[in-house]
């Protein structure tokens, strides 16, 4: 879930073969789920946030809120 000041992940570690849903280190909730919240030091647009898998990683991009705005103010001026 991903909130103007919070992003929040749940779910279950893949194994290494299909099927297969693993859990390591401390952040299991219930023995088989991995929860994690953060608090974020700026405001994001939620709408806009997005997220991949790079492998065995999982990738998100938070543009900040305004960002955009900005950017097109400044290639206007330019």
């Amino acid at each position: 879930m991903v909130e103007p000041l919070r992003l929040t992940i749940c779910g279950k570690e893949r194994g290494n073969k299909p099927g297969d849903m693993l859990v390591k280190g401390g952040s299991g909730l219930n023995g088989d789920l991995i929860f994690h919240s953060l608090d974020l030091p700026f405001e994001i647009e939620p709408f806009q946030a997005t997220a991949r898998f790079k492998g065995r990683n999982l990738e998100i991009d938070l543009p900040k809120a305004g960002a955009t705005q900005e950017v097109a103010s400044e290639k206007k001026a330019a």
